[in-house]
Protein backbone atom coordinates (compact mmCIF):
# COMPACT_ATOMS: atom_id res chain seq x y z
CA UNK A 1 0.00 0.00 0.00
CA UNK A 2 2.54 2.61 -1.10
CA UNK A 3 -0.03 5.44 -1.14
CA UNK A 4 -1.43 4.70 2.32
CA UNK A 5 -0.38 6.89 5.22
CA UNK A 6 2.50 5.41 7.20
CA UNK A 7 3.47 8.04 9.78
CA UNK A 8 1.63 11.11 11.06
CA UNK A 9 2.99 13.94 13.18
CA UNK A 10 1.00 17.06 14.02
CA UNK A 11 -0.37 18.30 10.67
CA UNK A 12 2.16 16.35 8.57
CA UNK A 13 1.92 12.84 7.15
CA UNK A 14 3.99 10.61 4.89
CA UNK A 15 2.94 7.59 2.83
CA UNK A 16 4.65 4.20 2.93
CA UNK A 17 5.98 4.79 -0.57
CA UNK A 18 7.47 8.20 0.17
CA UNK A 19 8.87 6.99 3.50
CA UNK A 20 10.63 4.15 1.72
CA UNK A 21 11.98 6.45 -0.99
CA UNK A 22 13.33 9.02 1.47
CA UNK A 23 14.91 6.32 3.62
CA UNK A 24 16.51 4.80 0.51
CA UNK A 25 18.05 8.14 -0.49
CA UNK A 26 19.56 8.50 2.96
CA UNK A 27 20.77 4.89 2.90
CA UNK A 28 22.59 5.41 -0.41
CA UNK A 29 24.34 8.48 1.02
CA UNK A 30 25.34 6.52 4.14
CA UNK A 31 26.72 3.64 2.12
CA UNK A 32 28.84 6.03 0.05
CA UNK A 33 30.28 7.23 3.37
CA UNK A 34 31.24 3.66 4.29
CA UNK A 35 28.30 2.63 6.46
CA UNK A 36 27.71 -1.13 6.46
CA UNK A 37 27.16 -4.01 8.90
CA UNK A 38 28.18 -3.21 12.50
CA UNK A 39 28.75 0.47 11.64
CA UNK A 40 27.37 2.73 14.36
CA UNK A 41 25.56 5.84 13.13
CA UNK A 42 24.52 8.56 15.56
CA UNK A 43 21.07 10.08 15.16
CA UNK A 44 19.93 13.23 16.95
CA UNK A 45 16.53 14.40 15.71
CA UNK A 46 13.48 15.44 17.68
CA UNK A 47 10.53 13.05 17.58
CA UNK A 48 9.06 13.61 14.13
CA UNK A 49 8.69 12.10 10.66
CA UNK A 50 12.34 12.93 9.77
CA UNK A 51 13.41 10.87 12.80
CA UNK A 52 11.61 7.81 11.38
CA UNK A 53 13.21 8.45 7.96
CA UNK A 54 16.62 8.63 9.64
CA UNK A 55 16.20 5.39 11.57
CA UNK A 56 15.01 3.51 8.50
CA UNK A 57 17.80 4.94 6.37
CA UNK A 58 20.45 3.72 8.82
CA UNK A 59 19.03 0.20 8.89
CA UNK A 60 18.57 0.08 5.11
CA UNK A 61 22.24 0.99 4.73
CA UNK A 62 23.09 -1.96 6.99
CA UNK A 63 24.22 0.14 9.95
CA UNK A 64 23.14 0.33 13.58
CA UNK A 65 21.70 3.50 15.08
CA UNK A 66 22.92 5.25 18.22
CA UNK A 67 20.03 7.32 19.65
CA UNK A 68 21.11 10.79 20.82
CA UNK A 69 18.18 12.70 22.33
CA UNK A 70 18.66 16.41 21.48
CA UNK A 71 17.54 17.56 24.94
CA UNK A 72 20.21 15.68 26.93
CA UNK A 73 23.36 17.55 28.09
CA UNK A 74 25.94 18.23 25.40
CA UNK A 75 28.63 16.44 27.44
CA UNK A 76 26.62 13.21 27.41
CA UNK A 77 25.99 13.49 23.68
CA UNK A 78 29.69 13.97 23.02
CA UNK A 79 30.56 11.00 25.24
CA UNK A 80 28.12 8.66 23.47
CA UNK A 81 29.36 9.67 20.04
CA UNK A 82 32.98 9.12 21.05
CA UNK A 83 32.34 5.87 22.94
CA UNK A 84 30.29 4.32 20.12
CA UNK A 85 32.94 5.36 17.58
CA UNK A 86 30.18 6.44 15.20
CA UNK A 87 31.82 7.77 11.99
CA UNK A 88 28.58 9.43 10.83
CA UNK A 89 25.98 11.57 12.59
CA UNK A 90 22.48 12.28 11.26
CA UNK A 91 20.79 15.38 12.64
CA UNK A 92 19.13 18.56 11.37
CA UNK A 93 20.77 21.78 10.21
CA UNK A 94 19.55 23.52 13.35
CA UNK A 95 20.75 20.82 15.77
CA UNK A 96 24.19 20.37 14.17
CA UNK A 97 25.51 23.19 16.34
CA UNK A 98 25.16 20.91 19.40
CA UNK A 99 28.13 18.87 18.14
CA UNK A 100 30.93 21.41 17.59
CA UNK A 101 33.73 18.97 18.44
CA UNK A 102 32.49 16.00 16.44
CA UNK A 103 35.07 15.08 13.81
CA UNK A 104 33.00 12.57 11.81
CA UNK A 105 30.71 13.21 8.86
CA UNK A 106 27.46 15.06 9.58
CA UNK A 107 24.33 14.59 7.45
CA UNK A 108 21.47 17.05 7.86
CA UNK A 109 18.25 15.14 7.29
CA UNK A 110 16.67 18.35 5.96
CA UNK A 111 19.45 18.93 3.39
CA UNK A 112 17.83 19.24 -0.05
CA UNK A 113 20.91 17.59 -1.59
CA UNK A 114 19.62 14.22 -0.32
CA UNK A 115 16.89 14.45 -2.97
CA UNK A 116 19.59 13.79 -5.58
CA UNK A 117 20.33 10.33 -4.20
CA UNK A 118 18.69 7.25 -5.80
CA UNK A 119 15.30 6.27 -4.40
CA UNK A 120 15.79 2.58 -5.24
CA UNK A 121 16.34 0.01 -2.50
CA UNK A 122 20.05 -0.16 -1.57
CA UNK A 123 21.98 -3.42 -1.66
CA UNK A 124 23.24 -4.34 1.80
CA UNK A 125 26.23 -6.50 2.61
CA UNK A 126 25.10 -9.86 4.08
CA UNK A 127 25.32 -10.29 7.85
CA UNK A 128 24.32 -13.32 9.92
CA UNK A 129 22.80 -11.39 12.83
CA UNK A 130 23.36 -7.67 12.33
CA UNK A 131 23.51 -5.11 15.08
CA UNK A 132 20.31 -3.04 15.27
CA UNK A 133 21.12 -0.26 17.73
CA UNK A 134 23.33 0.79 20.64
CA UNK A 135 21.45 2.39 23.54
CA UNK A 136 23.22 3.97 26.48
CA UNK A 137 22.23 3.47 30.10
CA UNK A 138 21.57 6.43 32.36
CA UNK A 139 25.00 6.23 33.97
CA UNK A 140 23.50 6.62 37.44
CA UNK A 141 25.99 4.09 38.82
CA UNK A 142 28.96 5.42 36.87
CA UNK A 143 29.68 6.18 33.24
CA UNK A 144 26.89 5.38 30.74
CA UNK A 145 27.32 1.97 29.14
CA UNK A 146 26.38 1.12 25.57
CA UNK A 147 24.00 -1.83 25.25
CA UNK A 148 24.37 -3.50 21.85
CA UNK A 149 21.17 -5.13 20.60
CA UNK A 150 21.04 -7.49 17.63
CA UNK A 151 18.14 -7.83 15.21
CA UNK A 152 17.44 -11.47 16.18
CA UNK A 153 16.69 -10.45 19.78
CA UNK A 154 14.27 -7.77 18.63
CA UNK A 155 12.57 -10.09 16.15
CA UNK A 156 12.04 -12.65 18.90
CA UNK A 157 10.12 -10.07 20.93
CA UNK A 158 8.19 -8.95 17.85
CA UNK A 159 7.00 -12.47 17.05
CA UNK A 160 5.91 -12.99 20.65
CA UNK A 161 4.00 -9.71 20.74
CA UNK A 162 2.44 -10.29 17.32
CA UNK A 163 1.08 -13.60 18.63
CA UNK A 164 0.09 -12.25 22.05
CA UNK A 165 -1.42 -8.93 20.93
CA UNK A 166 -1.98 -9.33 17.17
CA UNK A 167 -2.37 -6.22 15.03
CA UNK A 168 -5.51 -5.91 12.90
CA UNK A 169 -5.39 -4.32 9.44
CA UNK A 170 -7.35 -1.27 10.64
CA UNK A 171 -5.13 -0.54 13.65
CA UNK A 172 -3.36 2.78 14.22
CA UNK A 173 -0.33 2.82 16.51
CA UNK A 174 1.40 5.55 18.46
CA UNK A 175 5.06 6.42 19.00
CA UNK A 176 5.44 8.13 22.37
CA UNK A 177 8.71 6.76 23.75
CA UNK A 178 12.23 8.08 23.60
CA UNK A 179 14.19 6.22 20.93
CA UNK A 180 16.73 5.45 23.66
CA UNK A 181 14.17 3.07 25.20
CA UNK A 182 13.35 -0.40 23.91
CA UNK A 183 9.65 0.53 23.76
CA UNK A 184 10.28 2.74 20.73
CA UNK A 185 11.62 -0.22 18.74
CA UNK A 186 8.24 -1.95 19.04
CA UNK A 187 6.26 1.26 18.52
CA UNK A 188 8.05 2.01 15.25
CA UNK A 189 9.31 -1.09 13.52
CA UNK A 190 6.65 -3.65 14.47
CA UNK A 191 4.06 -1.34 12.92
CA UNK A 192 6.03 -0.63 9.75
CA UNK A 193 6.75 -4.35 9.28
CA UNK A 194 2.99 -5.03 9.27
CA UNK A 195 1.96 -2.03 7.20
CA UNK A 196 0.23 -0.43 10.20
CA UNK A 197 0.31 3.40 10.36
CA UNK A 198 1.23 5.22 13.56
CA UNK A 199 1.23 8.75 14.91
CA UNK A 200 4.37 10.31 16.42
CA UNK A 201 3.62 12.35 19.55
CA UNK A 202 6.12 14.94 20.78
CA UNK A 203 7.26 15.19 24.40
CA UNK A 204 5.15 18.32 24.85
CA UNK A 205 2.00 16.40 23.86
CA UNK A 206 2.85 13.32 25.93
CA UNK A 207 3.33 15.44 29.05
CA UNK A 208 -0.22 16.82 28.74
CA UNK A 209 -2.75 13.95 29.24
CA UNK A 210 -5.74 15.85 27.82
CA UNK A 211 -3.80 17.12 24.82
CA UNK A 212 -2.46 13.62 24.30
CA UNK A 213 -6.00 12.20 24.41
CA UNK A 214 -7.04 14.71 21.78
CA UNK A 215 -4.28 13.56 19.44
CA UNK A 216 -5.12 9.89 20.07
CA UNK A 217 -8.77 10.61 19.21
CA UNK A 218 -7.96 12.73 16.16
CA UNK A 219 -5.84 9.96 14.64
CA UNK A 220 -8.13 7.15 15.90
CA UNK A 221 -5.22 5.45 17.68
CA UNK A 222 -5.96 1.89 18.80
CA UNK A 223 -2.61 0.96 20.35
CA UNK A 224 -0.75 2.73 23.15
CA UNK A 225 2.20 1.43 25.21
CA UNK A 226 2.87 3.94 28.00
CA UNK A 227 5.49 3.47 30.71
CA UNK A 228 3.96 3.08 34.21
CA UNK A 229 4.41 6.75 35.15
CA UNK A 230 2.57 7.90 32.02
CA UNK A 231 -0.03 5.21 32.53
CA UNK A 232 -0.65 6.53 36.05
CA UNK A 233 -1.10 10.05 34.68
CA UNK A 234 -3.58 8.80 32.08
CA UNK A 235 -5.50 6.85 34.69
CA UNK A 236 -5.72 9.92 36.91
CA UNK A 237 -7.29 11.87 34.04
CA UNK A 238 -9.36 9.12 32.46
CA UNK A 239 -12.88 10.35 33.40
CA UNK A 240 -12.21 13.65 31.63
CA UNK A 241 -10.41 11.89 28.80
CA UNK A 242 -13.31 9.48 28.34
CA UNK A 243 -15.75 12.37 28.09
CA UNK A 244 -13.46 14.06 25.54
CA UNK A 245 -13.30 10.90 23.45
CA UNK A 246 -17.00 10.21 23.87
CA UNK A 247 -16.60 6.58 24.93
CA UNK A 248 -19.20 4.61 26.87
CA UNK A 249 -16.80 2.81 29.18
CA UNK A 250 -14.03 4.16 31.41
CA UNK A 251 -10.94 2.33 32.63
CA UNK A 252 -9.93 3.34 36.14
CA UNK A 253 -6.92 2.11 38.03
CA UNK A 254 -3.63 2.78 39.67
CA UNK A 255 0.03 1.83 39.54
CA UNK A 256 2.03 1.95 42.78
CA UNK A 257 5.65 1.04 43.43
CA UNK A 258 6.81 -0.43 46.73
CA UNK A 259 10.42 -1.53 46.98
CA UNK A 260 11.12 -3.92 44.11
CA UNK A 261 7.42 -4.55 43.47
CA UNK A 262 4.79 -2.76 41.39
CA UNK A 263 1.10 -3.18 42.16
CA UNK A 264 -1.33 -2.73 39.29
CA UNK A 265 -5.09 -2.39 39.77
CA UNK A 266 -7.45 -1.77 36.87
CA UNK A 267 -11.23 -1.84 36.55
CA UNK A 268 -13.61 -1.11 33.72
CA UNK A 269 -16.85 0.67 34.57
CA UNK A 270 -19.81 1.72 32.47
CA UNK A 271 -19.73 5.51 32.35
CA UNK A 272 -23.51 5.92 32.16
CA UNK A 273 -24.45 3.71 35.12
CA UNK A 274 -21.26 3.33 37.19
CA UNK A 275 -21.61 -0.46 36.76
CA UNK A 276 -18.37 -2.40 37.31
CA UNK A 277 -17.76 -4.62 34.31
CA UNK A 278 -14.53 -6.29 35.41
CA UNK A 279 -11.47 -5.73 37.58
CA UNK A 280 -7.95 -7.14 37.75
CA UNK A 281 -5.19 -6.71 40.26
CA UNK A 282 -1.71 -8.21 40.41
CA UNK A 283 1.84 -7.61 41.58
CA UNK A 284 4.97 -7.78 39.50
CA UNK A 285 8.65 -7.32 40.19
CA UNK A 286 10.11 -4.08 38.85
CA UNK A 287 12.63 -5.99 36.77
CA UNK A 288 9.67 -7.41 34.84
CA UNK A 289 8.19 -3.97 34.15
CA UNK A 290 8.06 -4.67 30.43
CA UNK A 291 5.31 -7.23 31.03
CA UNK A 292 3.27 -4.84 33.16
CA UNK A 293 3.60 -2.12 30.59
CA UNK A 294 2.40 -4.22 27.68
CA UNK A 295 -0.54 -5.82 29.45
CA UNK A 296 -1.97 -2.80 31.23
CA UNK A 297 -1.27 -0.40 28.39
CA UNK A 298 -3.25 -2.66 26.08
CA UNK A 299 -6.18 -2.43 28.51
CA UNK A 300 -5.98 1.36 28.47
CA UNK A 301 -5.94 1.58 24.69
CA UNK A 302 -8.81 -0.84 24.20
CA UNK A 303 -10.96 0.70 26.93
CA UNK A 304 -10.49 4.17 25.50
CA UNK A 305 -11.75 2.81 22.21
CA UNK A 306 -14.70 1.09 23.94
CA UNK A 307 -14.08 -2.28 22.38
CA UNK A 308 -12.58 -4.48 25.10
CA UNK A 309 -13.67 -8.04 24.33
CA UNK A 310 -13.21 -11.31 26.16
CA UNK A 311 -10.43 -12.32 23.78
CA UNK A 312 -8.63 -9.04 24.38
CA UNK A 313 -8.88 -9.45 28.16
CA UNK A 314 -7.41 -12.91 27.72
CA UNK A 315 -4.44 -11.32 25.95
CA UNK A 316 -3.61 -9.36 29.10
CA UNK A 317 -2.93 -12.46 31.17
CA UNK A 318 0.62 -12.96 32.34
CA UNK A 319 2.60 -15.17 30.01
CA UNK A 320 6.30 -15.67 29.14
CA UNK A 321 7.82 -14.96 25.78
CA UNK A 322 8.20 -17.77 23.29
CA UNK A 323 11.89 -17.97 24.17
CA UNK A 324 12.53 -16.62 27.71
CA UNK A 325 16.29 -16.97 27.38
CA UNK A 326 16.33 -14.91 24.18
CA UNK A 327 13.98 -12.38 25.78
CA UNK A 328 16.42 -11.87 28.66
CA UNK A 329 19.19 -11.51 26.09
CA UNK A 330 17.07 -8.84 24.43
CA UNK A 331 16.80 -6.91 27.69
CA UNK A 332 20.53 -7.18 28.30
CA UNK A 333 21.65 -6.62 24.74
CA UNK A 334 25.11 -8.12 24.30
CA UNK A 335 26.38 -6.76 27.60
CA UNK A 336 27.13 -8.70 30.79
CA UNK A 337 25.09 -6.34 32.95
CA UNK A 338 21.41 -5.55 33.22
CA UNK A 339 20.03 -2.56 31.37
CA UNK A 340 19.91 0.32 33.85
CA UNK A 341 17.53 2.77 32.24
Amino acid sequence: RPQAQAVMHEAAAISFGELNARANRLAHRLQRLGVGPETAVGISIERSIPLIVGLMGILKAGGAYVPLEPDVPDERLAFMLADSQAPVLITTAALAAKFPNYTGRVIAIDDAALDCEPSSDPVRAPAADPLLYIAYTSGSTGRPKGVMVQQSAVLNRFHWLWRTLPLADDEVGSQISSINFVDAVWEIFSRLACGIPFVVLSDQVVRDPLRMAGELARHRVTRLEPVPSLLASLLDNLPEIARQLGVANILEGSVQKAGDQVHVNVQLIRATSDEHLWAESYNRKLDDMFGVEGEVAQAVAEALNARLSGAEKQAMEERPTADPEAYQAYLRGRADYDVGY
